[in-house]
């Protein structure tokens, strides 16, 4: 973490801010990055089988075992799981729990009494546990840690006191001092007064990536804050980033495109095997979708890496017109192996389609990969020859990307807190977003009788539309009693 006491001037003058950069609250960010971080390693956990302790109507649902089978080489320090239950109509409902527990790399783990927080709305048919999402448990495995591995060179900033509440970035630089490449890059930053009291937390957020030993500046950057008439100084540090390959690095417009300055290493060169960048989805036909019959879908695939696929699962997500899912499937393909550098035409299973639904969008979520032989020969090939190293210089200044507050729209009208949820562990917000607008992020305010207050920032929701957010921070406040909370919409931006 880095302290910065400048010499600034707080701004006086009435100024026109453009609010720069991403605001993503506690725990939404790690959630963000452990997904990413595992694409290679997801299929790798699973559940290998769970009993019920209660799953009756109207009552608290609660797991009295469930056994993850972890084949990946993460350690984890949470799981967070997709309970999906059919009612006898085949109708699917989920809810999410998350559990915080160490799961040892390459072991059965067994997880005992766990517990939703939500009352079951019937006896479930049929129960399928999927994982949603892990936290990988970095202890034994600093070489990944960005906090560790990218360090915050120089900052030159501005505090602005006035109306506008911002703080004004000339330029932050920061250093990859490891071996491995980033992108999405979360930095803190933490307002303090002159008692050395915290007065708010904000965050930065660059889609840049960085390259090993590479120097990157940002800048000019505004960033909106609460409290910047108290601030008399900030702290910066490095809270996350999302371990990329280098071919990802290159298409992300890496600055350094010419790999080869860097040591040689296989599994550098030969690229991770990250199935969410290396197959992409070109587009989809119907083949039927009649009501009450099983429905199928014709994918043409891409495959842009040095990997060959089999075995690829998909999960199929059905919206109403307002682009909430209404149900979700899942299938695996296993007719054939999609090559690497190659595209492909398949056929899948939808399953029956037994209600009304206005669209379809499809993910990609797991698949097992290989090594394609001929890639694998050329790399033999060029393991034998000695590859160089050179200086890495600074590159240029990015902008990231501008975010535009909604000021003339009436927020409690057109965004609606539908439902929340709070223990100790987690929070949670279903948003309705009645405007016009797809919106970047929105900003929430949780307050209780004690005055004391807690802000979350969502990301991404579609106009006229509807969405749940999980895994976000949870309440500190001594008292959670919903009925004494009180949530406001603070900003909106697009």
């Amino acid at each position: 973490m880095i302290f910065y006491r400048p010499n600034y001037i707080k701004f006086k003058a009435y100024l026109f801010i453009l609010i720069c950069s991403l605001f993503i609250s506690g725990n939404s960010y790690s959630n963000s990055y452990s997904e990413n971080l595992v694409d290679k390693n997801l299929s790798n956990i699973t559940v290998d089988s769970f009993e019920w302790s209660m799953n009756l109507k109207d009552t608290q649902p609660s797991f009295k075992e469930i056994i993850i089978n972890n084949n990946s080489e993460l350690n984890l320090k949470s799981i967070t799981f997709e309970i999906q239950l059919y009612d006898d109509k085949n109708v699917m409902y989920t809810f999410v729990i998350i559990k915080n527990q160490f799961i040892k790399s390459k072991s059965l783990t067994k997880l005992e009494n766990i517990k939703g927080s939500l009352l079951l709305p019937f006896k479930p048919k049929k129960t399928i546990i999927a994982i949603k999402s892990i936290e990988p448990d970095y202890e034994n495995k600093s070489d990944l840690y960005p906090s560790k591995n990218i360090t915050i060179l120089d900052v030159k900033y501005q505090i602005d006191s006035s109306i506008a509440k911002a703080i004004n970035f000339d330029l932050i630089t920061l250093k990859n001092e490891s071996k491995v490449f980033y992108k999405n890059i979360l930095i803190s930053v933490i307002l303090y007064d002159s008692n050395d009291s915290l007065i708010s937390e904000e965050k930065i957020f660059s889609k840049r990536p960085i390259s090993p030993g590479e120097e990157i500046t940002l800048g000019p950057i505004t960033i909106g804050a609460v409290g910047t008439e108290k601030a008399e100084y900030i702290k910066l540090s490095i809270l996350d980033a999302e371990l990329i390959s280098p071919k990802v690095y290159v298409k992300e417009g890496g600055a350094q495109q010419d790999l080869s300055i860097f040591e040689s290493d296989d599994s550098y060169l030969s690229d991770v095997p990250i199935i969410l960048k290396d197959l992409d989805i070109n587009n989809f036909d119907w083949v039927t979708k009649a009501k009450n019959t099983i429905g199928f879908l014709t994918l043409n695939i891409e495959n842009t890496s040095n990997f060959d696929y089999s075995n690829i699962v998909f999960d199929i997500y059905f919206l109403n017109e307002r682009g909430s899912t209404i149900n979700k499937r899942n299938f695996k393909y296993k007719k054939s192996t999609i090559l690497a550098k190659s595209s492909e035409r398949i056929k899948i299973n939808a399953g029956l389609i037994d209600f009304d639904f206005s669209n379809v969008e499809i993910a990609i979520i797991s698949g097992d990969s290989i090594l394609n032989n001929n890639v694998k020969n050329k790399l033999q090939e060029n393991s034998s020859k000695n590859i160089k190293t050179r200086e890495i210089k600074k590159t240029n200044i990015e902008q990231p990307e501008t975010l535009i507050e909604l000021e003339d729209l009436n927020l409690e009208e057109y965004i609606i807190v539908v439902d929340y949820l709070f223990d100790k562990q987690t929070s949670s917000f279903r948003i309705m977003n009645l405007s016009d607008f797809d919106l970047k992020e929105i900003k929430l305010k949780v307050t209780n009788n004690n005055n004391e207050e807690l802000l979350f920032s969502l990301k991404n929701i579609k106009k006229r539309s509807e969405k749940r957010y999980f895994g976000l921070k949870p309440l500190n406040f001594k008292d959670l009693d919903g009925k004494k909370l009180k949530i406001n919409v603070i900003s909106a931006f697009k």
